[in-house]
């Protein structure tokens, strides 16, 4: 037996151990309307008559509503091609079956097949039950048996996995063709392919199947570690391409960390004369000691602009904290925090007692000594000090927020369907940008600045530069909302978590989804990156975490600890543990660094899949609770204090 469920429609050839009668859909009828369509609404009127010609000269009918010399034939009007072209699609549903009891006795033997299959292929055998079923009662809406329809998905809609109730339910609410026309569900089933995969053993005893895996047949947990896509599975060729996930060479900053370093008193001088002088030496080794990553892409692959001085300076700060051996000290808070509000508004807060202050005008900066120390000291208004500021400008509800590696600048984003990049020296909206069709539900700027990333409810990921007004990549392939996004720490790929239940991974360069992963059951809240680049970590509203190899795409954990929505993410610098938070007020710390240990990671490759962890116990580190505040956001400090921020709900 063979499935797809294309635009084409879910075939089905019957086989030797089923009694009943399958119907093959035709889809030459459907593809010659496609197309006749198509020619007439571009006005391509000739190249219309050349394929009708042809087509009658192979003895074949031409549809009714695609005959020009015919009385009923369509007229040439934008709405009535709109209407052909959805009830085209809609026609793959239609069937010779006049039995509508005949699509229960079907299905029922169907399940029997299954049932009796060898215990070791029934998992992978199970999985044709969903997408058969679905396209069974859209046929019988769409044919008009509504009687039929309703009982067949109450008998059968209930036996579907958990992870596909939400989808079950929205198709009980079609229950007569008309319901079908501009589905956004309908529309992922025609437009996708729902795929299966299944072993070598599998394919045999099937005869057919959609998808073949060598090696033995996945046992059931393995199939219900990634099984739940609101398309089924991901297929081998979505996660072939090879994906750069090692880390580029940092730039020479040594004139900078050999200042800085000289400029600072060793806080562990205790006395003996050649300690500083070691320890300097080992600072020294550490910056100089510079490897290339074989998995790491070309420097000059993503196109970033040269590094500023300030920039650089900042890299080397940065260095020079990660390099003190005390966790604690002074200025290991974020200066600044910011947060979106539903009556459109976004709010700055300092966190240090230095004040948020504005820039000094263009003649009094003319005034400035631009060689000296303090010249960015000296650039702002003294007495413009608040601890807080306010910006307003969206005409929506803020959904998100993203500050700028140097805190120079802010991105928003809102349901208004904009995004704007404020000035945090100025205090006023720099740009707006325009290009999602609807809210845009996060905005993310890549580690090193000038590139940023937005997803929205029109299902797409966009890549846009600070130097730009207009989207530089769309990158479209979702089936729903794209809730969350993350910039991968060599800034050349970009995760995203969708409501389709799937996390996929964008190349910026082509374009191109690098990397399709299932296993979520609900909608996929949050990501974050590992510090080396070859980890994925997703949270979403099944309450779970999930830890993915990208350099394969393959699923090697899925924990559960929290009760609801996961909400935040977050690795230490070291990369040894993994924070997360859930709006059930808890917040739990998990040892990666063990899991990756205790994982086979050499001998994984696209073709093996390795065991999926699921003992959260042994991997959970410690978890806090707090009295009755949801944590919506997680971030480690240079010196891994974590910090984490969330409304009282008292």
């Amino acid at each position: 037996m063979e499935t797809s469920l294309t635009q084409k429609g879910l075939k089905i050839w019957s086989t030797s151990f089923w009694q009943g009668k399958y119907v093959e859909i035709p889809g030459i009828e459907m593809d010659l309307d496609s197309v006749l369509s198509f020619l007439r609404k571009h006005n391509l009127n000739k190249t219309e008559d050349l394929l009708k010609d042809e087509f009658k000269s192979d003895n074949k009918s031409i549809p009714k509503s695609q005959d020009s010399n015919h009385p009923d034939a369509t007229t040439d009007n934008h709405d009535d091609v709109k209407d052909q072209e959805e009830s085209d699609v809609l026609r793959s549903y239609k069937s010779d079956e006049k039995n509508p009891l005949m699509y229960s006795h079907v299905y029922r033997e169907l399940e029997s097949f299954v049932e009796r299959s060898v215990d070791l292929y029934k998992p992978e055998l199970s999985q044709i039950l969903y997408p058969v079923f679905v396209h069974m009662y859209l046929e019988l809406v769409y044919n008009g048996h509504e009687g039929a329809a309703m009982e067949f998905i109450k008998t059968f809609g209930s036996k579907q996995e958990s992870f596909y109730e939400e989808d079950v339910q929205k198709l009980s609410y079609m229950t007569k063709p008309r319901h079908m026309r501009g589905s956004e569900l309908i529309e992922n089933f025609q437009t996708a392919q729902f795929t299966v995969r299944m072993s070598r053993d599998t394919y045999t005893q099937l005869r057919k199947a959609t998808e073949e895996i060598h090696g033995i047949a996945r046992n059931k947990k393995q199939i219900a570690a990634t099984s739940g896509g609101m398309v089924g599975e991901a297929n081998r060729q979505a996660n072939r391409q090879k994906v750069y996930y090692g880390l580029l060479r940092e730039p020479d900053l040594s004139a900078f960390t050999n200042t800085i370093l000289m400029n600072e008193p060793d806080e562990e001088d205790d006395g003996e004369g050649d300690k500083p002088k070691k320890k300097k030496l080992k600072r020294d080794a550490h910056l100089k000691r510079q490897k290339n990553d074989p998995n790491a892409p070309v420097a000059s692959r993503m196109p970033f602009p040269d590094l500023r001085d300030t920039d650089k300076a900042e890299k080397a700060r940065a260095l020079k904290e990660s390099l003190r051996e005390s966790l604690w000290g002074q200025n290991v808070f974020l200066p600044i925090l910011g947060a979106g509000f539903s009556d459109a508004a976004i709010k700055v807060w300092s966190l240090l007692p230095s004040k948020l202050k504005v820039l000094k005008s263009a003649d009094e900066l003319g005034d400035i000594n631009r060689d000296a120390d303090d010249v960015l000291h000296r650039m702002m208004e003294d007495n413009s000090g608040v601890v807080s500021r306010t910006l307003y400008g969206h005409s929506g509800p803020v959904y998100g927020i993203s500050f700028s590696p140097d805190k120079s600048m802010l991105l928003s984003c809102s349901e208004d369907g904009t995004i704007r990049l404020w000035s945090l020296q100025t205090w006023t909206c720099l740009v707006c940008y325009r290009g999602h069709m609807y809210a845009v539900w996060h905005v993310k700027f890549s580690p090193q600045g000038y590139y940023f990333a937005s997803a929205g409810h029109d299902k797409t990921v966009m890549l846009w530069s600070t130097e730009q007004h207009h989207s530089l990549r769309i990158f479209a392939g979702h089936f729903s909302d794209v809730d969350c996004i993350a910039f991968h720490p060599n800034c050349n790929y970009i995760a995203s978590g969708s409501s389709d239940r799937s996390v996929r991974v964008w190349d910026c360069v082509s374009g191109n989804c690098v990397r399709l992963m299932t296993g979520h059951k609900t909608a996929v809240s949050t990501l974050a990156f590992s510090p080396d680049g070859r980890f994925l970590a997703s949270g979403g509203r099944d309450s779970r975490v999930l830890f993915w190899d990208i350099a394969h795409g393959h699923l090697l954990a899925d924990l559960s600890n929290h009760s609801q929505t996961v909400t935040a993410l977050a690795f230490s610098r070291d990369g040894n543990i993994l924070a997360s938070s859930s709006t059930d007020f808890g917040l739990a710390m998990w040892d990666f660094q063990k899991l990756i240990n205790e994982s086979s990671l050499e001998d994984v490759n696209v073709a093996h899949n390795p065991d999926v962890r699921t003992d959260s116990k042994n991997l959970l580190v410690t978890s806090y609770s707090t009295k009755t505040s949801p944590i919506l956001h997680l971030h480690f400090t240079r010196r891994n204090l974590l910090l984490s921020v969330g409304p009282y709900c008292g």
